[in-house]
């Protein structure tokens, strides 16, 4: 069985790109992120009892309903 030899290059240090940093204040776009992220999981979750609140009271009404109807045959 014959293996084919695998040649590795390696770049030189020197020739590679410079690494720039860019200036970017991380942790104030972080939280700005996560501000917003929290008010809308804020927001839903009221929306979700408010809907819950509003579905309880028509399904009382409706039993209600039910009830007076039943006793009045």
């Amino acid at each position: 069985m014959n293996k084919d030899a695998i040649k590795v290059v390696k770049r030189n240090k020197k020739d590679g790109a410079k690494k720039l940093k860019a200036v970017v204040n991380v942790p104030e776009v972080e939280s700005d992120n996560q501000l917003k992220i929290v008010n809308v999981i804020n927001n839903w979750i009221s929306e979700r009892r408010e809907n819950s609140r509003i579905e309880k009271v028509f399904s009382d009404n409706k039993i209600l309903g039910w009830k007076i109807m039943s006793k009045n045959f």
